[in-house]
């Protein structure tokens, strides 16, 4: 099994080389950085890949047994929802995507902060993964995140008329723009295709 390093965390084969095991290590290792930082407080968030939320239930029980404050978000989490929770909690980040690998693959982008990437030369792994687990809490910030987009939008697309479609594959990302024409109320119609989660993007690689 071997993970392989990218710019700001690991990728791998889910069942091959992305393992319950291989995350536990992972984040094992990322606690341990995370320490030596003074940080202490810890976001894990996940994609819709196979198995990503267990993944990062499995990841935050490791770090919440390494004593820090550990947060999951909430079901499948875009990116930038995650960056927002980062800022928001003024803390260190652990995030289960394989951005734009196929449906095979998952990895892990690791941050010290809102914009501040880790990488993996940063960081040892320990041989074994632990066996200690401790708690940690479910946050829900999507509507808070919602509320920022909007409020951040200005006025540009008040008045405007038409159709907009949006595809977001079954990734992450669905839900988010429909809530905030919603929360705007736009006058412009929004058709979201394949907004909900899905492990295989709707067949698309």
């Amino acid at each position: 099994m071997e993970l392989y390093p990218t710019q700001d965390g690991f990728l791998g084969e889910i069942a091959k080389d992305f393992t319950f095991a291989q995350v536990a290590r992972l984040a094992a290792g990322f606690g341990e950085r995370v320490r030596a930082e003074g940080i202490t407080r810890v976001v894990v968030a996940h994609d819709t890949r196979f198995l990503a939320k267990e993944m990062a239930e499995e990841a935050a029980g490791i770090l919440g047994g390494m004593g820090l404050e550990t947060f999951l978000l909430k079901g499948p989490s875009p990116l930038p929802l995650f960056g927002f929770a980062l800022k928001e909690l003024e803390a260190a980040g652990f995030y289960l995507t394989a951005s734009r690998k196929p449906a095979r693959f998952q990895g892990v982008k690791l941050r010290l902060g809102p914009g501040k990437p880790l990488s993996p030369e940063g960081m040892a792994l320990p041989q074994e993964a632990p066996q200690k687990r401790g708690s940690f809490q479910v946050l829900d910030r999507k509507k808070a995140y919602l509320e920022h987009l909007a409020q951040s939008t200005g006025q540009g697309a008040q008045g405007k008329k038409g159709v907009v479609y949006l595809d977001t594959l079954g990734g992450a990302g669905g839900g988010v723009l429909p809530g905030v024409f919603k929360l705007l109320g736009l006058e412009a119609e929004l058709r979201e295709l394949h907004p909900l989660p899905h492990p295989l993007f709707y067949g698309v690689n």
